[in-house]
């Protein structure tokens, strides 16, 4: 269950001061200073959203490590195959497990939805006084690469409200789990205790099979918001690619 990363989200380029003084000179009324000033408005409030996806994304990621390390140990604990083997990760999954912290999740995933909501309204401002037709273009591109940006919040924070309803099954499982490591010596075959294992989990195996089940689902929805990022993002880069390119001034 590891997180699909998208790139960085570093939209604004400076489309004022694009390589070769590409850009045309602004046709708008404004003065050249308050242009400036809307897309520095813009450039901060897109490293806000940055900054807010910086600090939530490794929240999330620890969440679904703990997740993920419980159902590899019991699914190894479960198999007379690997139980002798797998009761030495048990550190590591008790490790992963300790880590989980669902409490500052969701306000952080909400902070990266607050975080777009604002770059918006910044771009939306630059938006009306774009003085060419590229860099209407360029914003508007950026502006669904936010979008995007926005439906990856959303759709993480439902998967942190599946990892809420469904952390209490993962607590109880690794609070059966460690004891029943310490003891394996008790069983006298890996059949034995594996069977034993079996036993004390049957009360929690239908939970934890409707938690694997739903987590699995949002999570691929998350991913898939991720991948709309990354392919936001792209285009992104590349209308700033094809940005028109200035004149020769002279002849070497």
């Amino acid at each position: 269950m590891a997180p699909t990363r998208y790139l960085p989200i570093l939209l604004v380029v400076a489309v004022a001061c694009a390589a070769g003084g590409a850009v045309v000179a602004p046709s708008s009324p404004s003065p050249a200073v308050d242009r400036a000033e809307q897309l520095a408005a813009v450039t901060d409030a897109v490293a806000d959203v940055a900054a807010a996806q910086a600090a939530a994304d490794p929240l999330l990621a620890t969440a679904l490590t703990g997740v993920r390390e419980v159902d590899r140990l019991v699914a190894r604990l479960r198999d007379p195959a690997t139980v002798d083997t797998a009761k030495d990760d048990w550190p590591r999954v008790a490790s992963a497990v300790a880590a989980v912290d669902l409490t500052p999740l969701r306000p952080a995933i909400r902070e990266i939805a607050f975080a777009v909501d604002r770059a918006r309204a910044a771009l939306a401002t630059a938006e009306r006084d774009a003085p060419t037709a590229w860099e209407a273009r360029y914003l508007a591109a950026e502006d669904e690469t936010l979008l995007a940006v926005r439906t990856y919040a959303a759709e993480a924070d439902a998967l942190a409200q599946v990892l809420e309803r469904h952390w209490p099954t993962y607590a109880a499982v690794a609070a059966l789990t460690g004891p029943f490591v310490e003891r394996r010596w008790v069983y006298r075959s890996s059949e034995e205790a594996a069977a034993a294992y079996e036993v004390e989990l049957a009360r929690h195996l239908a939970d934890l099979a409707g938690a694997q089940a739903t987590i699995e689902e949002f999570r691929e929805r998350r991913d898939e918001a991720a991948r709309a990022v990354n392919e936001a993002v792209a285009e992104t880069r590349q209308v700033f690619r094809d940005r028109p390119t200035a004149e020769p001034t002279g002849t070497p």
